[in-house]
């Protein structure tokens, strides 16, 4: 039917054509033969856009609205990735406060552990130093006691020497020889 109407336009308007040459208004056949030209080239024109254009324009315009949808379904998806990024930075922040917080904590107990142990092993060289002080004080005291009876018997030693001539020495003899021998006398069953 638009093909019948399409063809019957450009009837219409090659007798019109033609009427107006056989008026006279186109003398010149050069003025009839572009005006049919013109005709028949705009009739083919809007019969292929009417034809082929409707199918092109239809395919961009659905090219275009997928594109339209792709880019919507894109955008959306940008908006919940950077709504995610937000509210990971958000917590981030959290998180990082909380671990600020764990580490004070557990430098604190760390400190403080570690100030037990030195001061367990301050008491323990404490301790190992009096030990060490008392035993050094004992060997001393004992080798001063020692020294001191060495001096003590070499001074007895030298002032019995001092005192001890021949004759006293004789005598002193004899008393223990004399009280040696009255004792022997006085107890019985002792084998002399």
């Amino acid at each position: 039917m638009r093909r019948i109407s399409i063809l019957a336009l450009l009837l219409v308007l090659a007798s019109a054509g033609a009427l107006a040459a056989e008026k006279g208004e186109l003398a010149d056949h050069t003025e009839l033969w572009k005006f049919a030209n013109f005709a028949i080239l705009a009739g083919i024109a809007g019969y292929f856009i009417y034809k082929k254009g409707g199918t092109f324009f239809a395919g961009r315009t659905e090219e275009i609205q997928r594109g339209l949808a792709e880019a919507g379904k894109l955008e959306a998806d940008s908006e919940a990735r950077y709504a995610e990024m937000e509210r990971r930075l958000a917590e981030l922040g959290a998180q990082i406060e909380t671990l600020r917080q764990q580490a004070h904590e557990e430098s604190g107990a760390e400190g403080e552990r570690l100030r037990q142990e030195t001061g367990r092993e301050l008491k323990k060289i404490q301790a190992q130093s009096e030990q060490d002080m008392s035993s050094a004080v004992k060997a001393a005291r004992q080798q001063l006691r020692s020294d001191a009876a060495e001096l003590a018997v070499g001074l007895a030693a030298g002032k019995i020497r001092e005192r001890l001539t021949p004759a006293s020495d004789g005598a002193l003899v004899d008393s223990m020889v004399h009280e040696l021998a009255s004792r022997d006398a006085g107890q019985p069953g002792r084998v002399s």
